[in-house]
């Protein structure tokens, strides 16, 4: 039996009549056996995501990125071939601002093998973290302009890059509210922590917000990014008390902290290790990451009388 050679096609654009037809068609054609699509429209953007199988192909690889390429430019869509295969070694993206701890933690966990995968590029929007990317041996790029959706079309143009081809976006701190189209393009690829119990105080400060109206109960989620702002598909998440008698908010923001990086790296090795998978917006275990004990209930935190 000829061993299968899978490539997946990508592609993106405002929503038409005969996207799906035109390329699935073009596919057959040439040979390729469709092995996955998936196909998604949110506020008039189009994605399709296909796999196929190219052992039988017909044409070269070459030939088939210039026939999608040219169906893409009649139909005005983006289109990406991507060829790399699947070593079992997954590569993500780190995007960065100024603070290490989340960055740090999943570096670290990488270097103890508890999460099986590699950073390919570290990616921010200020230098601060440029030297631990450089201690690290890791490609680092600082994307500052003023303008959105500069910084997001030369991020786009990064992550095509073979070398930088990635399977996961890890937004490790990153202090910027990506646009909708980036977030469509890879949504169900891109990962975040926010430094609160989801659905509550989402935006900037969370802490604060929790520290500033009384909260008792303040916390960490890591989540998928979606086109709404902090409300995506909610992977997992971690809470601490908050003792309004002692606890000042660096108090808050030094615990929280200490969870962000635990809930990070656990969602990212949840991720890795295939663990968890999203159907109708709502994220699934494959098995509980309580099972080592070392998140307990709510309820069952230690006092603080």
């Amino acid at each position: 039996m000829t061993p299968k050679k899978i490539v997946e096609v990508s592609v993106i654009g405002k929503d038409k009549k005969g996207v799906i037809a035109t390329f699935t068609s073009l596919l057959f054609d040439c040979g390729v056996n469709i092995e996955d699509l998936e196909q998604t429209v949110r506020e008039d953007f189009f994605l399709m995501r296909v796999k196929g199988d190219i052992s039988g192909l017909t044409v070269s690889l070459t030939g088939l990125e210039g026939l999608l390429s040219e169906a893409a430019k009649k139909l005005d869509m983006e289109v990406s071939l991507n060829t790399r295969q699947s070593s079992g070694i997954k590569r993500m993206a780190l995007m960065v601002t100024k603070e290490a701890h989340a960055p740090e933690a999943i570096l670290a966990e990488i270097k103890a093998g508890r999460i099986q995968a590699e950073v390919a590029v570290m990616i921010g929007n200020r230098e601060e973290l440029r030297p631990l990317a450089e201690r690290e041996g890791i490609p680092f790029f600082c994307f500052s302009s003023k303008i959105k959706e500069e910084n997001e079309h030369n991020i786009i143009e990064l992550l095509r890059q073979p070398e930088y081809n990635v399977d996961l976006i890890v937004l490790a701190r990153y202090m910027q509210i990506l646009s909708p189209e980036f977030t469509f393009r890879y949504e169900g690829k891109i990962i975040n922590i926010h430094p609160s119990l989801l659905p509550a105080y989402p935006g900037a400060r969370a802490y604060r917000q929790a520290y500033d109206n009384g909260s008792t109960v303040a916390g960490a989620t890591a989540h998928f990014v979606t086109m709404d702002l902090d409300r995506g598909p909610i992977i997992y998440q971690e809470a601490f008390y908050i003792d309004k008698s002692s606890d000042t908010l660096q108090d808050v923001v030094r615990r929280g902290q200490d969870l962000e990086k635990r809930i990070l790296s656990r969602a990212v090795r949840m991720f890795v290790d295939e663990e968890l998978y999203m159907h109708w917006g709502k994220v699934y275990w494959r098995k509980s990451p309580y099972s080592d004990g070392t998140c307990p209930e709510v309820g069952h935190l230690p006092s603080i009388s």
